[in-house]
């Protein structure tokens, strides 16, 4: 489903989810919890354009290739985080 991304804010509180067993070898995650200490957030999008396929739901058309920017930080953090591609 395409979306467009204007302006965009995340809050990470530290929560992560790791692969597990539970049981008798039944897949299933665990919740952790990051360390305090250095982190990079990775940020991707696909530039392109918009439209609406045959039951009505956006889909994207591709028109300029996957842009990313990383952005390093320290958790916790002692002031927002801002970046643009």
């Amino acid at each position: 489903m395409g979306l467009p991304m204007m302006d965009t804010e995340f809050v990470w509180d530290g929560t992560y989810y790791e692969a597990s067993t539970c049981g008798a070898g039944v897949p299933c995650v665990t919740e952790r919890h990051a360390s305090d200490g250095p982190y990079v957030a990775e940020w991707c999008g696909l530039r392109g354009s918009r439209t609406i396929d045959s039951i009505g739901a956006p889909q994207c058309i591709e028109g300029g290739g996957r842009r990313c920017v990383s952005v390093p930080f320290d958790f916790p953090a002692r002031s927002p985080r801002t970046t643009s591609f």
